[in-house]
């Protein structure tokens, strides 16, 4: 699935997908450097985008997992 970066904390953020749904990942489920998604995502005020797994719902909702920058 596609989406796009849409909120990044310390160390989880969360997706919005192609097809409107919001996503939760934590910097585990992420399969790059996390400190230069951080970065990028906190320098250039844009969206990232983002391909993804989603998996089993989490406490904070839909979960995604095996999350790779395009």
């Amino acid at each position: 699935m596609k989406g796009t970066v849409e909120k990044l904390k310390t160390t989880y953020g969360f997706i919005k997908s192609d097809n409107k749904g919001t996503y939760f990942f934590h910097i585990s489920d992420f399969n790059d450097n996390w400190e230069d998604l951080r970065t990028d995502f906190e320098l250039s005020g844009s969206k990232i985008e983002v391909t993804f797994e989603v998996v089993k719902f989490s406490l904070k909702g839909p979960r995604a997992a095996n999350v790779s920058r395009l």
